[in-house]
């Protein structure tokens, strides 16, 4: 159907092709009819659509006889835009999507340049708008410095950059230009426009350019930009884009560099982050060789001003492409699983390693977890060496994943792990295996050293672990074992980790300690090997997960596992286990993290300190309170802090005082979080005994001579309000009588009298002699003590209900 009667041609055609855009035709339309150059016509191609689009667009034509409407079946955005190329009757078209909008004075902007220069046709910048009306950008493709200045009769060859501006819908061409070189849109395809704006550039002979913005792009989830990683859009891209290449063979390098350089940074390496284990095979395929056919195209300058991170993602899935491609060892008797991250240094290294171990029935999975480095350069030049390896992406999911990719990619009898920055001794494997198929354990642990800047150091060389060997035993028969949960100086039976159904959580650290606990209480029987397994490196800087310890997301999820272990060995029921597991969990391994966090001032953020103090608290939930009870005092009073959810004063602790023999509680706090912390009911009398004698009381006295008088009038007020609350139980909260003399004298307010207490406090000094000290005082002085005194009276009457 076709509404409107053909009259004088008019200038300019505007086609629009409509496909269910009801919620944004209207404002198409109206931003189209309200232009100031008026000698137009609109073309709207109603391409079936099935809500009311059609009716709305027929509304505009009773409206204005410049409207008319034609209705076809649908066929696609590329098919629509053909059909109104057909139906202009303009001498030149502009293409216009149905939700989006035309900014007011554009089309006369730019035909005011095609009329006066005689162009091909004519482009200007464009900008995205979103829901929200007042959130605006630069459309990707128009951001080059050609736009930000009007130009007449350019070319492409002199503006190489111009190739970037692939959108249809911001330029006005000549029609008889279109139809000089058969340039038309691609049917069938959701690219449509890809290969239409690379021809008429090709073909121009000169090109205008508007500074001002033309179009106004809606971004909209359901449209097409949005979708181009799915699998239809991806093929239809890689088409259109392989005609490209093929069209800009004869174009200057410039041009070809221009367009390859962008392709790279841009949407090949988007399209390649996009694309995932779901994604087909043979889609994987045709993008990797249009990225090869781009490195052809393109000179290797403009290959290398491509940013390292980008041509990264591009080589891992060229490789991993190749690497499908190959043939696979049928039957390995070993899988190692190596899974890699920015180690582009150590890679070689390791892989070396494992490639030239005495035994050599093995494969090699490589996971790459989205390096952006050369790491993948490398492992391609040992791909290429070696066919026992096979690599396999990870898509940046995060270690523990990286481990499942590699583990569901193995086809071994056995199974082993490997990061990519460490190293495997010579031998290791043959050990390991000729010691599983004696015994016929499940699993198998042996020894490692440690390699840094330093030289190599063997962690276990006093203890003695794994001195001799220990064949097809149970944890509980070596507990100790228990907190040796790295997964790399250990094989497994391939059957035994699937029966046990084991697997790596997705966690930023410590994926790897939970696994271990598992298989260690699951393992029917397992082997210690003598002799290192293992070359564990650590790593200079702050690279490495290790390193990362004290991050609070790290060392929340490090919580969150370690709770996931505390529960496996409280299932077991062995007392041996429990107590090999706990005292070390209590005494070492969680103090050490959480004394990393709070001296790195990671408390001071509640909004980030307060998942990792809620982990730290339900761990300690399920810590038996036997293994509390025998701690050294400061670590009592913070996991005790933690528990009652008074974690305040963590956020303030002193660093120094951490370490265990260079603080105490005393020094632990400042003295009005020690304040908070005595007045805690939930924490054990004794430590608040500690923190308030010795962490309000004595700092007040030796600190109170240098304290403002600000300071001074605050620390009199807290101390009294608090000791009023508490007046019936000061007695079991400072026991002594020289305590009692320093809260009254802080109580009255008396620098000189707190001086001469101070002269005979301190460490070495007994009480007792304080007390004598102060009744051998003149009676001034004691009338001040006494004076303190009834100031707490009164207090405790104040705050008495």
């Amino acid at each position: 159907m076709k509404n409107g009667a053909p009259g004088r041609r008019p200038a300019l055609s505007i086609v629009v092709p409509v496909y269910n855009v009801a919620p944004w035709l209207d404002e198409c339309l109206n931003s189209l009819r309200s232009q100031s150059f008026s000698d137009l016509e609109i073309v709207v191609v109603n391409d079936g659509s099935t809500d009311s689009s059609g009716a709305i667009a027929r509304r505009h034509a009773q409206a204005d006889a410049r409207v008319t409407v034609h209705d076809f079946a649908n066929g696609g955005l590329g098919r629509a835009r053909n059909r109104g190329l057909e139906l202009c009757r303009g001498s030149y078209v502009l293409f216009t999507d149905s939700d989006d909008r035309v900014p007011s004075g554009a089309v006369a902007a730019m035909m005011a340049q095609l009329q006066e220069s005689g162009s091909d046709l004519v482009t200007g910048r464009a900008v995205d708008f979103y829901t929200d009306p007042e959130k605006y950008s630069d459309y990707w493709t128009t951001v080059s410095s050609v736009f930000t200045r009007s130009r007449q009769g350019v070319t492409l060859a002199a503006h190489p950059e111009l190739i970037h501006d692939h959108t249809v819908w911001n330029k006005v061409y000549s029609l008889a230009f279109l139809q000089e070189h058969g340039i038309r849109f691609s049917e069938d395809t959701l690219c449509e426009d890809v290969y239409f704006c690379a021809q008429a550039y090709a073909k121009a002979v000169s090109v205008d350019i508007v500074s001002d913005y033309v179009y106004e792009h809606r971004r909209r989830r359901g449209a097409i930009s949005n979708s181009l990683g799915d699998a239809k859009p991806l093929t239809d891209w890689m088409a259109e884009t392989q005609k490209v290449l093929g069209l800009l063979t004869d174009q200057p390098a410039a041009v070809r560099d221009a367009y390859v350089s962008r392709l790279l940074r841009i949407e090949a390496f988007d399209r390649a982050r996009w694309v995932d284990a779901g994604t087909p095979q043979e889609v994987k395929a045709a993008l990797a060789q249009l990225v090869a056919g781009l490195l052809d195209l393109g000179s290797a300058e403009a290959v290398r001003a491509v940013p390292q991170r980008h041509l990264a993602v591009l080589e891992s899935l060229r490789l991993e492409v190749l690497s499908a491609s190959r043939p696979r060892m049928e039957a390995p008797q070993l899988s190692v699983v190596v899974p890699t991250l920015n180690v582009e240094r150590w890679i070689d290294d390791c892989l070396l390693s494992i490639r030239r171990q005495d035994f050599a029935n093995l494969e090699i999975i490589v996971v790459d977890d989205g390096s952006e480095d050369k790491t993948v350069n490398a492992i391609a030049e040992h791909l290429r060496d070696d066919p026992r390896i096979h690599y396999v992406r990870s898509y940046g999911a995060g270690g523990g994943t990286a481990r499942n990719t590699g583990t569901d990619a193995a086809r071994g009898e056995f199974l082993a792990f490997a990061d990519g920055d460490d190293m495997v001794p010579q031998g290791a494997y043959t050990r390991f295996i000729e010691q599983l198929e004696r015994s016929g354990s499940d699993m198998a642990v042996g020894d490692y050293l440690q390699l840094s800047k330093d030289g190599v150091w063997h962690p276990h060389w006093k203890n003695k672990r794994f001195s001799v060997l220990r064949e097809a035993i149970t944890i509980a028969q070596f507990p100790e074992l228990v907190m040796n949960r790295c997964c790399w100086d250990k094989m497994f039976r391939r059957q035994f980790w699937d029966r046990s159904g084991n697997f790596f959580p997705d966690a930023r650290r410590a994926n790897d300690i939970a696994p271990m606990v598992r298989a260690y209480v699951g393992a029917a029987s397992l082997d210690v090997v003598p002799g290192p397994s293992y070359v564990y490196r650590k790593r200079p800087g702050n690279s490495s997960m290790t390193a990362k310890a004290s991050n609070p997301a790290s060392l929340q999820n490090y919580l969150e596992q370690e709770l996931a272990c505390a529960r496996m060995v409280l299932a077991t029921h062995s007392p041996e286990l429990a107590q090999a597991y706990f005292s070390a969990v209590a005494e070492r391994d969680l103090w050490v993290h959480l004394k990393g966090f709070l001296a790195s001032g990671g408390a001071r953020n509640p909004l980030v300190a307060r998942p990792v103090f809620d982990a730290a608290a339900s761990l300690l939930r399920v810590v038996p309170r036997s293994y509390l009870a025998a701690l050294e005092p400061t670590k009592k009073l913070v996991y005790q802090l933690l528990l009652s959810g008074n974690t305040g004063p963590l956020a303030n602790a002193r660093r120094g005082a951490l370490d265990m023999e260079r603080g105490g509680i005393g020094a632990l706090f400042p003295w009005k979080d020690a304040l908070i912390v005595s007045a805690d009911e939930h924490v054990q009398l004794e430590l608040r005994r500690q923190a308030y004698s010795r962490g309000v009381l004595n700092r007040l006295v030796n600190d109170w001579p240098r304290l403002p008088e600000d300071q001074r009038r605050l620390a009199r007020a807290r101390v009294v309000r608090f000791a009023g609350a508490n007046i019936g139980r000061l007695g079991s909260l400072h026991r002594s009588p020289a305590d009692r003399v320093r809260f009254t004298l802080i109580a009255a307010g008396s620098t000189g009298a707190i001086g001469a207490v101070q002269a005979l406090s301190g460490k070495g000094h007994p009480k007792r002699r304080m007390w004598r000290m102060l009744n051998r005082q003149p009676l001034a002085v004691q009338r001040v003590v006494r004076q303190g005194w009834k100031t707490v009276q009164r207090a405790a009457l104040a705050v008495s209900p």
